[in-house]
Formats: structure tokens, C-alpha cells, sequence
């Protein structure tokens, strides 16, 4: 949560990588028992995690989620990459953005998204 409202906010942030956080809020930390940090009240009246997640653009992001994290559910991880994705098409800038679904759990995965953030910050 932090990368990504740093991404959206701090413009000397040049590129993201946000590992097994990229969701929906209803589908992740409103339907189950989270960390308090993980929701600013009243959040969902300005929008949902992908929209936000939509702010970083054109700035390049990376998403990773395990298809096994239980605590950000592959369903709505892939439906929060599929509305990021659409975003940064509608902006002319489809090659600022990647993702990998891997198999995995609520990790940092890394085997795409290093080599991925390496190439974004030459």
C-alpha cells in the first residue's frame, strides 16, 4: 500500500512494483479480518483500488499476485490487473505496464519484476 500511494503521490518515484497487494478493496481487505493499515476509511467514496492503482499511470507499473494468496484472492487480483491494464491503454501507454500471475502465494515473486524494474530505471 505504501509503493503504490508513493507511486501515485511522490513524482521522484520513476517505476513501481507492487507484489500481492494489486486487488479490489471489496474483494480483499473489506471481505475478510485485515491489519488496520491496509484501509483508509471511507475510501471506496473516492474509488476502487484499481482506479487509485490507475493514478500511478503513465509512470511504468509492475503487478505480480500469486494464484494461491489468500489474503488478496487471485479472482479479484486479475480483475484489478485487468482494469489497471485497461487504464493504461486508454492513456497511449500499454508498455508502461506489466504483470505476472505466478504460482504462488501472498509473496514477493521478483523472477519478472526485478529484470522488469532494472530496465525501467536505466
Amino acid at each position: 500500500m505504501i509503493a503504490a500511494f508513493a507511486a501515485i503521490l511522490d513524482r521522484r518515484v520513476q517505476a513501481a512494483v507492487l507484489s500481492g497487494f494489486a486487488n479490489t478493496f471489496k474483494g480483499s481487505i473489506l471481505a475478510a479480518d485485515h491489519c488496520l493499515d491496509n484501509y483508509i476509511p471511507d475510501l471506496l467514496k473516492v474509488g476502487e483500488l484499481p482506479a487509485l492503482l490507475g493514478l500511478i499511470a503513465p509512470k511504468p507499473l509492475f503487478i505480480e499476485a500469486g494464484v494461491r494468496d489468500e489474503t488478496f484472492p487471485i479472482e479479484t487480483a486479475r480483475e484489478a490487473i485487468e482494469k489497471v491494464e485497461s487504464i493504461y491503454e486508454n492513456l497511449d501507454t500499454p508498455n508502461a505496464f506489466s504483470n505476472n500471475v505466478f504460482d504462488g502465494g501472498h509473496e514477493v515473486n521478483g523472477k519478472q519484476a526485478f529484470q522488469w524494474l532494472s530496465l525501467q530505471l536505466k
